[in-house]
């Protein structure tokens, strides 16, 4: 079977602290989801299964024909700023081949450079600078590229490379909801492992299995978000249930405990009561209190294991409540309700030629400035956020 295998994993910063321990799962052919939250060393852990970086102890393995994993990054290269689209999908030379061709060049260089499939190599390229939203000129440098259309060209280059699997830490940041849907029916392609980490909804909704990693380890939940939410809901309300359970039995142990405490008290009191009306020989009481108080300390140290083991099962459960607290998810659906924190009355911007804006902003909302992002132009595609990030700012202040 193709796949990738987890085993035993763990990473160990320098310091000693532990970021992850004894991890073992399998990602098989299909998209499998990493989620978790900030910090929980999900990029540490994407970098070994890629065999980029090391793990503290454990080990990977690549199976089923498995020899190369293509790798995306967040943070693309500096050096890639100043390639031209053309240069960086590797059709330079073809385009310029083209070109000396078209213009009457007879020299073998030029034809050396193309094949047969390369003659609508042109059309070609237009089409795809249509359907990924990029400018039309190829010649175009990446530095003048917004976020999203940086990150859809490296990602259709990286997945038209030959690889036996994929490993994509977050490829849905920057990108709109259509690269999204492309990224989605690209990868449902591939009948490889891919791993992609992201905290998208719609992208985790087009999944065929999420690992969550946590401080407890790793989880699978089969399906897409929807399916992972509700395995999640069953896994809290059993835990939380067990937690109750826990918390009730150590309730009963505590009143048990006062009970024998009490009447304790009362037969130590009433024995030194007939103790002094010397009623019964001193020797057979002194035994009767020396067996009562040895009786007593066995079962008071049977009680303080048992509510030591109750406490630190209770620990346990409750530090898995902990790892069930909500992450961030990417959404389109705000939050509303709440006061009127932000209101924007006939708001508009000197260096955009658009409508003016009236709108609320209420205190709990998260609003998404949703747009395509511009094609001819790509840094005026930001305008709004900037204006209206600058607005906050100054009403805030």
């Amino acid at each position: 079977m193709t796949a990738i295998h987890a085993i035993s994993l763990s990473k160990q910063f320098s310091d000693g602290q532990d970021l992850f321990n004894e991890l073992s799962f399998t990602i098989p052919c299909g998209v499998t989801a990493l989620v978790g939250k900030n910090g929980s060393g999900k990029s540490h852990l994407a970098s070994i299964l890629a065999k980029q970086s090391q793990p503290t102890s454990g080990s990977v393995e690549w199976e089923g024909g498995v020899k190369s994993v293509g790798v995306y990054l967040q943070e693309a290269s500096l050096d890639d700023l100043e390639c031209s689209i053309a240069s960086y999908l590797g059709m330079e030379d073809k385009l310029e081949a083209l070109t000396q061709i078209s213009r009457g060049a007879t020299d073998s260089q030029w034809f050396e450079r193309i094949s047969d499939s390369d003659w609508q190599l042109e059309q070609a390229l237009a089409d795809l600078m249509e359907t990924l939203r990029l400018p039309k000129d190829v010649n175009t440098k990446l530095r003048r590229l917004s976020g999203g259309q940086r990150a859809i060209i490296r990602l259709y280059r990286l997945l038209n490379q030959e690889h036996d699997a994929w490993i994509l830490d977050e490829p849905t940041n920057h990108l709109d909801a259509k690269h999204i849907d492309w990224l989605v029916a690209t990868l449902k392609k591939r009948s490889v492992p891919i791993l992609v980490i992201s905290h998208n909804i719609t992208f985790l909704n087009n999944t065929d299995r999420i690992l969550e990693l946590s401080s407890l380890g790793i989880t699978c939940f089969g399906g897409g978000f929807q399916g992972y939410l509700k395995q999640k809901e069953e896994k809290i309300a059993a835990v939380n249930k067990m937690a109750k359970t826990l918390e009730k039995a150590r309730k009963v142990k505590v009143e048990r405990a006062q009970r024998r405490e009490i009447t304790a008290q009362r037969l130590a009191s009433r024995g030194e009561k007939q103790r002094a009306s010397g009623s019964q020989p001193k020797i057979l009481m002194d035994g009767k209190k020396q067996g009562a108080q040895v009786a007593n300390a066995a079962v008071k140290a049977q009680n303080e294991r048992q509510m030591a083991e109750l406490d630190q099962k209770l620990q346990e459960v409750k530090s898995q409540l902990e790892q069930f607290k909500p992450q961030k998810w990417y959404t389109s659906e705000a939050q509303s309700g709440g006061r009127v924190k932000v209101h924007f009355q006939d708001f508009s911007h000197a260096l955009i030629e658009s409508e003016s804006i009236n709108q609320q902003i209420l205190s709990g909302e998260h609003v998404w400035l949703k747009g395509l992002m511009a094609l001819e132009n790509p840094p005026y595609c930001a305008c709004w956020s900037v204006a209206i990030i600058r607005a906050l700012v100054d009403i805030s202040r």
